[in-house]
């Protein structure tokens, strides 16, 4: 990797154009050894690979970036937000640039963009009404980007080492600044889905993972294989759940007939206990995706599983997605397609940056919300992890959250009950002082007790 270790000064007389670096080959553990002592470094792409487009990044000791921010946005007030205009990545996200263009290849990358239907649903998970007999908001675009799993998405098309946890924390980080409300699933939940998922795409060593996962891995990879869910992928999925095995023909058959059973199969799977980590929430999938042939024309059915399978929708339509038959890419006015022309658009770490801050510099400055760089759309585009992009609307900060909703009303109760004790108590002196009664002498000449002053 060619890299500029520098201190303080060096590194203002890079940014401010009056010194160029000067990088050397160094290894990325030789990188953060030194980089402990220094105040930063600054990567450059290889001479083949510079452009106009090809920009340096700048590598900041994980353990010392609040310093690193707090610096800069004292010293370098030409570049504000900073990382607007650099990309800033931290020691441990150093594997992704010497990987860098590390495309991933163009099977995988078709793979990844059939999974952009888990998007899709998330967002259909937090837009649902609460009430039955309600239809509940429509999935939008923009809610579909704004999900953990968009997030996600754009990590496996970057690179087979991302980091779908750290995902996963930079999007929580990101909604806690926008003080965003409670959500149906909760980040662990997600990243369980997420690395399960990027082990069947990408591969890698899943030893210490639950023996679980390792099911839920080859079967998802033969389905990658074959575009279809076969008689082998189900009865290996469901051999560790007795209460599903046997004839897996009642599985097939008519839509009425698949209707019925898998119904049934997915009431035996929320009452079960046995501990099979999202197992039961992958088997639930898989049999919803059965309904339809991998057809996003059943997602109510897959949200009607219930807080037992929390997962199930996400797993439906990863299963969906992965089928050849899916409709995923038309299903929605193409919002599918779409999604996976943008999440899919890789244009490398050392591109410029497109986004209005870092999820980085915002966690270290404490940006108030209304302060935050955004467009006039309403929301801030905000690089979560490097490469990886999230658009969150901020039209709704400041609004009541359900977390705060309680105190909310507690607080106009408590209001109401202080204006009542005044009206009363503006009531009692107002009959008090009607009844002194005041001598006619005293009362001036020409005047009512009810005339009023004129300003």
């Amino acid at each position: 990797m060619n890299i500029a270790v520098l201190d303080t000064e060096e590194f203002l007389a890079w940014v401010g154009q009056k010194s160029p670096l000067k990088p050397s080959t160094l290894s990325p553990a030789a990188i953060r050894k030194q980089i402990s002592s220094k105040f930063c470094a600054v990567a450059v792409p290889d001479q083949h690979q510079s452009g106009p487009e090809r920009r340096a990044v700048v590598v900041v000791d994980n353990r010392k970036a609040r310093d690193f921010f707090a610096f800069v946005s004292t010293y370098v007030t030409d570049y504000a937000p900073f990382t607007a205009f650099f990309r800033v990545v931290t020691t441990d996200q150093l594997d992704l640039l010497a990987d860098e263009p590390g495309f991933i290849e163009r099977n995988a990358a078709t793979v990844v963009e059939r999974l952009v239907g888990t998007a899709i649903v998330e967002a259909a998970l937090y837009l649902r009404a609460p009430n039955a007999h309600e239809s509940g908001r429509p999935i939008t675009l923009a809610a579909a980007g704004a999900t953990y799993s968009a997030a996600a998405i754009q990590g496996l098309a970057l690179s087979p080492q991302a980091d779908v946890l750290a995902i996963g924390q930079g999007w929580q980080s990101l909604r806690s600044a926008l003080g965003g409300e409670q959500l149906p699933l909760d980040v662990e939940a997600l990243g369980s889905f997420w690395q399960v998922v990027r082990l069947a795409v990408h591969g890698g060593d899943s030893s210490d993972r639950p023996a679980s996962d390792a099911v839920m891995i080859r079967s998802m990879r033969q389905v990658i294989e074959s575009g279809r869910v076969d008689d082998t992928v189900l009865e290996d999925l469901i051999f560790s759940l007795p209460e599903l095995r046997g004839d897996l023909s009642r599985f097939r058959g008519t839509r009425e007939v698949r209707a019925r059973a898998i119904q049934e199969a997915i009431s035996l799977l929320s009452n079960s206990t046995d501990k099979v980590g999202q197992l039961r929430d992958c088997v639930a999938g898989c049999l919803l995706s059965l309904l339809g042939g991998g057809s996003f024309r059943f997602i109510p059915a897959a949200l009607s599983t219930g807080s037992a399978l929390r997962t199930a929708p996400l797993w439906f339509a990863a299963w969906s997605g992965l089928q050849a038959s899916s409709d995923i890419m038309t299903e929605f006015n193409c919002m599918g397609r779409r999604m996976a022309r943008d999440l899919g658009a890789r244009r490398g770490l050392f591109s410029s940056p497109t986004d209005d801050i870092s999820v980085l510099e915002l966690a270290a400055a404490g940006a108030d919300a209304d302060q935050l760089p955004r467009g006039q759309t309403g929301s801030i585009s905000v690089e979560i992890y490097p490469g990886v992009s999230s658009k969150q609307s901020v039209s709704r900060v400041g609004a009541t959250s359900v977390n705060s909703r309680a105190d909310y009303q507690r607080d106009v109760k408590e209001l109401r009950f202080l204006m009542a004790q005044s009206s009363a108590i503006l009531s009692r002196m107002e009959v008090g002082s009607a009844s002194e009664s005041v001598p006619k002498s005293d009362r001036p000449s020409g005047r009512t007790t009810n005339a009023r002053r004129k300003y």
